[in-house]
């Protein structure tokens, strides 16, 4: 990919989707690495001294649904920049210029860490008109310590785009 322009500010964080890829994978493999151990016969008991339950064999399955649950929610992250032309946006190998009158609505997903004021909060924006990567999109904003409420990023898109400061339904 070529550098930023100097005139581009980004808005998304590397570091919160790779914080958040990173502990999906730790708790992956080690659920399936408990999982394994239970099918292995006689390895829990010399282990642990006795028998485990039937459904701690299920592990391997519970730890492949949350990966492919993780790579879901994660491939559909962007990188998000702000140009003086509106919003650059890429998502794997496409990427898109959006004018900021094209935002139809911008807030942030309630469901992800809000008022916790940690990385994994995620940004949504909502388009006029669907682009190449869909209706809408989502990013992780730049890490900010101890805030309340709405992550600044959401008031600031929703001023320039011309929607005011407050989400509208």
């Amino acid at each position: 990919m070529p550098p930023e322009p100097p005139t581009d500010r980004r808005l998304s964080s590397d570091v919160a989707v790779g914080v958040q890829t990173g502990i999906a994978i730790a708790l992956t493999i080690a659920t399936a690495a408990v999982g394994v151990i239970a099918w292995l016969p006689g390895l829990q008991e010399r282990l642990t001294g006795s028998d485990w339950p039937s459904p701690v064999k299920a592990m391997p399955v519970f730890a492949i649904a949350v990966a492919a649950l993780v790579w879901y929610q994660n491939g559909r992250m962007c990188d998000v920049y702000l140009t003086p032309h509106g919003l650059r946006i890429r998502r794997g190998s496409t990427e898109i210029l959006v004018p900021l009158n094209q935002v139809k609505r911008v807030w942030q997903d309630p469901s992800m860490g809000r008022n916790r004021g940690d990385q994994l909060d995620r940004i949504m924006i909502e388009f006029r008109a669907p682009t190449a990567l869909g209706a809408s999109i989502q990013f992780s904003p730049t890490y900010r310590l101890l805030r309340i409420g709405d992550h600044p990023l959401v008031d600031e898109l929703r001023r320039r785009a011309g929607l005011g400061a407050t989400v509208t339904d």
